[in-house]
């Protein structure tokens, strides 16, 4: 999926998931969670050679391969742990809900790469097997799914 695309679908759950979790959706740190999201739902693709943000810690490269394990679970539970461990080091408030949303954002990323047809190996590096879905990415398809997620975000706000 696109980079964009992450962007906009990780914005539809957060949405969703202030709903699920009755947060009341106009409050001012949503705003503090919404940008956890947006971070941790484009973090996994910084080993991607199009990221803008990878380019500029290319020694991690050296780590890391694209859609490898930053697109796993396994991965995802470890970044949240370092983001765990530095919220603690500086001593910011909220951690439970810093954590949900980060976990939110990096779901988002799996879930819309796991709809494409490259996937994600999501029990790697214990298993290779990849799930795969049928969107191409930067398909006409992909803009037309997340437009509709959008919208029904949207109504979904509006019609609370």
């Amino acid at each position: 999926m696109l980079y964009i695309n992450h962007l906009f679908f990780s914005v539809v759950l957060f949405v969703f998931s202030l709903l699920f979790f009755q947060f009341s959706i106009w409050k001012p740190e949503n705003l503090i969670y919404l940008v956890v999201v947006l971070f941790f739902s484009v973090f996994p693709d910084f080993d991607s050679a199009n990221a803008k943000f990878g380019r500029k810690i290319q020694f991690l490269k050296w780590f890391f391969k694209h859609r490898g394990i930053l697109h796993s679970l396994f991965g995802m539970v470890f970044v949240l742990f370092v983001f765990y461990i530095l919220i603690l080091v500086l001593g910011v408030s909220g951690i439970n809900n810093l954590l949900l949303f980060g976990c939110i954002g990096y779901l988002s990323h799996l879930i819309a790469d796991c709809l494409t047809v490259r996937g994600c190996a999501l029990f790697f590096p214990f298993s290779k097997f990849r799930l795969k879905g049928f969107i191409k990415t930067g398909s006409f398809l992909e803009y037309f799914l997340v437009s509709f997620f959008i919208l029904l975000t949207i109504y979904f706000v509006f019609n609370k």
